[in-house]
């Protein structure tokens, strides 16, 4: 068996200073386990115990596939080779939720870059009231690289890398501003 380690994150959805729902981590030498625990009767939208992945502006609603216990999100035994579950190469997806406040139930999202990294959250604040996966999400380029390929010194060598928007079709363009040194004290936007 060997050793293991089990790392928790623990999420609070709607900062009431409940736990809504906790990612788990289980991983040896042969085989790595992430599962999403629900906590308090809240929900997970899964394909029987495994937890779905949601595209963005997928609904998430009281018709959604939802389940109470424990799913998992990825099992893989590195001995085979072999895996189960939908986020094994899922790449900026959603979770869908459901949980409990003091005010009723709420729908929501959680999105995943992967299946180790949690990139937002969100939840319709009105109760039993649908929600788009990504609703809300604030639309912009993310992880924006620039580095300086050359010695020009008029910004031709410059190479700017970035993710998408998630909701790139609403954009009309993306917009670099490059300002050079001896003038960024005195720049503004206006």
């Amino acid at each position: 068996s060997g050793l293991s380690s089990v790392t928790t994150k623990s999420l609070d959805i709607d900062n009431d200073g409940v736990y809504d729902f906790d990612i788990v981590k289980n991983q040896n030498y042969a085989v790595i386990n992430f599962y999403l625990v629900p906590k308090n009767n809240n929900k997970i939208v899964c394909v029987g115990n495994i937890v779905d992945t949601l595209n963005v502006n997928d609904l998430i609603s009281s018709s959604s596939n939802f389940g109470t216990t424990s799913s998992t999100l990825l099992y893989f035994d590195y001995s085979t080779n072999s895996g189960l579950g939908f986020w094994q190469n899922a790449v900026n997806k959603f979770i869908g939720i459901a949980f409990n406040t003091a005010t009723g139930l709420k729908y929501g999202w959680i999105r995943m870059t992967n299946v180790n990294t949690i990139a937002g959250y969100g939840y319709n604040s009105i109760s039993n009231q649908p929600i788009l996966a990504g609703e809300g999400v604030i639309n912009v380029a993310e992880n924006v690289l620039l580095s300086d390929n050359g010695n020009n010194g008029d910004g031709r060598d410059l190479r700017i890398k970035f993710n998408k928007a998630l909701f790139e079709n609403k954009l009309n363009d993306y917009r670099v501003l490059v300002i050079p040194t001896a003038k960024v004290a005195n720049f503004t936007i206006d």
